[in-house]
């Protein structure tokens, strides 16, 4: 049956000589697998930018329960990035968002509490952003688990989750000050802070995701993230 979703790409693998399977977060049927057969070949005239990973899609599928791989009949951006691809900062701050989603996502789940659109407007306003963008990534984990069923309310609730789960002692005063004030700032708000802050929140805040879902484990992308967030 044909459906009409809007989504977000993932990532994909190449498949035989000029297909590939492409996995997208989709509005309607949460995370999905979708064999797009003939896209690398020369005549597709560049139709792979489309599965870049975070690119905001317009889609018509064939969509079938249970199904491990659907299809695809029409396929465009509806919100082309200005920023986000050309900009390293950017790029790299992409590449752990969307390697965070494609373990936070689930399958076949339908949006109820407008958990794609936040993502999908989160990613909008973060390619607008010509400043205070270096801790998008964090700021959007801390935002996004309001929608993901273990709202981190304040602060406090993440010293007393993660603590007791990792008996860390780098839960400063300062570092649960910093994670309640990305919870209630806007993405453009001016953040005032020590890079080894930035760096033990975000550590502290994966360990409150893989506590609740188990599905984060080691994030390749962190370490790039290290090296080019400086």
């Amino acid at each position: 049956m044909l459906q009409k979703t809007r989504g977000i790409a993932i990532n994909y693998i190449k498949y035989r000589d000029t297909s590939i399977i492409s996995r997208i977060y989709t509005e309607d049927f949460g995370l999905q697998s979708y064999i797009v057969n003939g896209v690398r070949s020369a005549k597709s005239k560049g139709k792979m930018a489309l599965y870049q990973p975070l690119t905001l899609l317009d889609l018509v599928i064939y969509h079938k329960d249970g199904a491990q791989l659907n299809r695809i009949s029409e396929i465009k951006c509806f919100y082309p990035y200005q920023h986000i691809p050309f900009e390293i900062r950017k790029t790299t701050i992409g590449i752990f968002l969307g390697e965070v989603l494609s373990k936070v996502v689930r399958e076949n789940e339908h949006d109820h509490a407008g958990q794609f659109d936040f993502v999908a407007k989160s990613l909008q306003e973060f390619d607008t952003l010509t400043a205070n963008f270096e801790s998008f990534h964090l700021q959007f984990l801390v935002k996004f688990t309001q929608y993901l069923g273990f709202d981190l309310v304040n602060s406090e609730d993440l010293y007393q989750q993660v603590y007791h789960l990792t008996k860390s002692d780098l839960l400063s005063k300062e570092v649960l000050e910093f994670i309640e004030f990305l919870y209630n700032a806007p993405y453009a708000h001016e953040m005032k802070t020590t890079l080894e802050i930035k760096r033990e929140a975000l550590k502290n805040v994966i360990s409150f995701y893989d506590h609740h879902l188990g599905t984060l484990g080691s994030l390749k992308s962190v370490e790039v993230l290290r090296q080019i967030l400086h």
